[in-house]
């Protein structure tokens, strides 16, 4: 097709009404309906055999090549006729609003499915927009809401549909309603490769590829903070570890990606359950695996920044020692940071120093912690003076 002459709208101009249905596709794109309550199917307060469409507008797509887009309004509540159901096999009906370009009509219908022990709906006719889905029991009487399936979706904007708007800024004096997610649409998204703001703004949500910001105070003074984004896991059943072995087991049994050049705070909350059958002392361990390390480490109350820690169960010096067999419960607690200058795999880790005949256990409600503060080198987020 080539380049409509003369443009829309120019004075003198003569149109067709493909040329303004082409006209309204450069701004909805694709079939649906406009306005969230737009041509919804209910079913009646009292329930019989018919359905409610509700008044609203739509948009039809065109199935014929460069032919534009048609809207459709319906001003009034129109009830629509479910036929009889069948005696013996349920089927799905669907309700549709379709256009007839030849003699200019625009109606809507109930497309009734064929009953089966598991039935289908109809496909959607061309040129039409798809509003319900009905299932019809064998032998119903009446269409309760449960009955009723929303199909409609919004019609596609070319303004809003995977490009920037248009727009240099302003204020809005309405509410912001977003759209729910989908399995491939959030209703929101930061660029993950944005730049801060130079200077902390009041009310602003930033993001700088790995960690997100808010600015609480009005004015800005007291500089941005962490828009908390916690990973947490907790245990659900006790995690019995291998027995007679002094090689590092994993905590939790998984590990968490972390990305490069960020810090993470860490905390965990660890109950483990020791049966000690031996004179030799035996020391617990907190380590972690691959190249992310833990620094600063509290654990217990004792400051320590190796990643290997001695932790204190009973007795005395952080080593429990035990003549005859004795189980103990002890409860470890670990804050610490991860310094992350490449990317990694965090899997928290468990060990003891000599051999137990018995084994050891990470309890149920065990949890951990992760929580993004900043950059690999970060000191402070606020402004601190």
């Amino acid at each position: 097709m080539a380049l409509k002459v003369p443009p829309a709208w120019t004075q003198g101009g003569t149109y067709t009404a493909q040329s303004d249905r082409l006209t309204a596709q450069g701004i909805i794109s694709g079939t649906g309906i406009l306005g969230t309550s737009s041509l919804a199917v209910t079913a009646q307060v009292s329930p019989n055999m018919t359905v409610n469409i509700a008044s609203g507008w739509a948009a039809i797509l065109s199935s014929t090549s460069n032919n534009g887009i048609y809207q459709i309004y319906n001003d009034a509540v129109v009830i629509a006729t479910i036929t009889t159901a069948d005696a013996t096999n349920p089927r799905i009906d669907r309700v549709v609003a379709t256009v007839t370009d030849g003699s200019n009509t625009v109606a809507f219908s109930v497309l009734a499915g064929t009953p089966a022990g598991s039935p289908t709906a109809p496909a959607t006719p061309s040129d039409s927009i798809s509003l319900a889905t009905v299932a019809v029991a064998a032998g119903a009487t009446s269409i309760t809401s449960g009955n009723i399936t929303d199909t409609r979706v919004v019609a596609s904007s070319n303004f809003v549909t995977g490009v920037a708007l248009p727009l240099a800024g302003g204020t809005m004096t309405g509410a912001l309603t977003l759209t729910p997610s989908t399995a491939s649409v959030a209703p929101i998204k930061l660029q993950s490769s944005a730049t801060l703001l130079s200077s902390a703004t009041g009310g602003v949500i930033e993001y700088d590829g790995n960690t997100p910001y808010f600015t609480p105070n009005g004015s800005g003074t007291g500089g941005r903070g962490n828009l908390r984004s916690t990973f947490f896991y907790a245990l659900n059943a006790d995690r019995t570890l291998t027995a007679g072995s002094t090689t590092a087991q994993s905590l939790f049994g998984v590990g968490l990606p972390l990305a490069a050049s960020t810090t993470y705070e860490v905390e965990m909350n660890i109950q483990t359950l020791v049966t000690t059958n031996s004179v030799t002392s035996n020391v617990l361990s907190i380590l972690s695996s691959g190249t992310s390390n833990l620094t600063g480490f509290v654990i217990g109350g004792v400051d320590a920044s190796a990643t290997a820690q001695n932790i204190f169960l009973s007795g005395s010096a952080n080593v429990y020692t035990s003549t005859t067999a004795s189980t103990k419960t002890g409860l470890i607690t670990v804050k610490a940071l991860i310094r992350n200058t490449s990317a990694a795999t965090f899997t928290p880790q468990i060990k003891l120093s000599a051999t137990n005949t018995t084994a050891f256990s990470v309890l149920a409600s065990s949890w951990i912690k992760v929580t993004p503060v900043g950059s690999s080198s970060v000191t402070a987020v606020g402004a601190w003076a």
